[in-house]
């Protein structure tokens, strides 16, 4: 199990360590952040003690796409996420993907991710883990995912905007 994001309550953190003492899974958490002394002492109580490893924040893209790819499951617990762009990138990886439905970047992932609502997250993190790897499905979201793919889909959209006004103000 992998959380990569800031340590803040926010972020649905403290969630995802209670999830994981009621479970058997270890959880590598990536990140830094203001709960970061909390949730080691947490860590340390004994339903959790030798199952979470913290390490530090990853700034190198490939050292991430790596612990993405090498992760069972990745989970993005926050219920406020603004967009959720490691759900995003962890699914382009390969890895099994488990977010809030609230998540934005829940539709962008479609089937390639879990979602849960209040009181979920250890469901929506099993369905993940028994799922397993879409490897096609993650080359394909990968590939709509680039700037390419992104400015071209606003072009088209923005033609679409002229064309449309040109259409009314023809028939006016």
């Amino acid at each position: 199990m992998l959380y990569v994001g800031r340590l803040a309550r926010e972020k649905g953190i403290t969630e995802l360590l209670e999830a994981a003492a009621g479970a058997d899974w270890p959880l590598k958490v990536i990140g830094s952040g203001p709960l970061a002394s909390r949730l080691s002492r947490r860590a340390r109580r004994s339903d959790l003690v030798g199952r979470v490893r913290f390490a530090p924040f990853v700034d190198s893209p490939r050292t991430l796409a790596r612990e993405y790819a090498a992760a069972g499951c990745v989970v993005m617990p926050g219920a406020h996420e603004t967009f959720g762009l490691v759900a995003l990138e962890a699914a382009c990886s390969g890895a099994p993907v488990a977010l809030s439905a609230s998540a934005p970047s829940s539709h962008v992932l479609g089937p390639l991710a879990e979602t849960f609502g209040p009181g979920g997250l250890l469901a929506a993190i099993d369905r993940a883990r028994a799922r397993g790897r879409d490897l096609d499905g993650a080359a394909a979201l990968a590939a709509r995912s680039t700037w390419d793919a992104a400015f071209g889909a606003e072009l088209d959209d923005l033609r679409a905007m002229v064309s449309r006004s040109t259409l009314r103000v023809v028939a006016a």
